[in-house]
C-alpha cells in the first residue's frame, strides 16, 4: 500500500475519484494525489510510473516516482530471467506488454488490473485507488508457469524519485521510527520487510511525503 502525506486544502475532488481514459495512459485523481499508469507498449506499462501530490497551496508537486529509468516504477515486478543475469523482464516489459484492465470505475473506488507473462512466469497486479483517501493499494503476484527461472520475486525496490531531495523513515513492527541513511532494497524475501514493514519518504522541498506498507 503506498500513503500519501496528507493535504487539509485539497478541497476541488473532495470525496471523488475520477478515471481519465487517454491515449497512451490511465490518470487517477482525487483530493490528494493524481496518478499515471501507462497502457500497453508504453515506458512503465501496467504500473504507476507518474505521481503527483497535492501540496498546501493546491498546487501539484513533482514527480515522486523514479525518473532516470523508463521501465521503472511504483509496483514494479522483476525478474523472470535464466538465472544467470538479473534481467528487468517482468510484468512491465514493453518487448511483451501487458493487458492492461479496468475492471471496476465506481464514484468510490477504481481498480486496474495489469497482467503478463513473460519467459514462463505469469504477473497478476491489481491496483485500487479510493475516493477521499490519501492511499492506494497494489495487490500483486508472480507465478511460474513455465521452464523458467523465478529470480528477485516481487521486487519493491526503492521506485521513488532520486532527484528530489528526501529523508528517508522507517517503522518497525512495534511502532518505533528510525531514519535511514539510504536505499532500502525491497523485496518480499528481505528481512528489512520483517524489520522495517512502513518505509516513509519526506520530499524537503517539496512539502509532501509517501510512504509505502507492506503487509504480510
Amino acid at each position: 500500500m503506498f500513503v500519501i502525506g496528507k493535504n487539509v486544502n485539497a478541497e476541488n475532488l473532495s470525496g471523488k475519484i475520477v478515471l481519465t481514459n487517454n491515449i497512451n495512459d490511465f490518470t487517477i485523481e482525487n483530493e490528494y494525489y493524481k496518478a499515471v499508469i501507462p497502457k500497453a507498449g508504453q515506458a512503465g506499462n501496467g504500473i504507476v510510473k507518474l505521481l503527483y501530490v497535492k501540496k498546501q497551496d493546491n498546487s501539484w508537486s513533482n514527480n515522486l516516482v523514479k525518473e532516470n529509468l523508463n521501465s521503472y516504477g511504483l509496483g514494479y515486478l522483476e525478474s523472470a530471467n535464466d538465472a544467470h543475469t538479473n534481467d528487468s523482464f517482468g510484468l512491465s516489459s514493453t518487448t511483451t506488454p501487458p493487458t492492461i484492465l479496468v475492471i471496476q470505475n465506481d464514484p468510490k473506488i477504481i481498480k486496474i488490473k495489469s497482467s503478463n507473462t513473460v519467459y514462463g512466469v505469469e504477473y497478476n497486479e491489481v491496483w485500487t485507488f479510493y475516493a477521499s483517501k490519501p492511499y492506494f493499494k497494489s495487490d500483486a503476484d508472480a507465478t511460474r508457469v513455465g521452464d523458467s527461472v523465478l529470480a528477485n520475486q516481487l521486487q519493491f525496490c526503492d521506485m521513488v524519485n532520486d532527484s528530489l531531495l528526501m529523508k528517508w523513515y522507517a517503522t518497525d513492527k512495534n511502532g518505533e521510527a528510525a531514519q535511514l541513511n539510504g536505499v532500502v532494497m525491497q523485496p518480499l524475501n528481505s528481512p528489512y520487510l520483517n524489520s522495517y514493514p512502513w518505509i516513509n519518504y519526506q520530499f524537503t522541498n517539496e512539502n509532501v511525503s509517501l510512504g509505502k506498507v507492506f503487509p504480510k
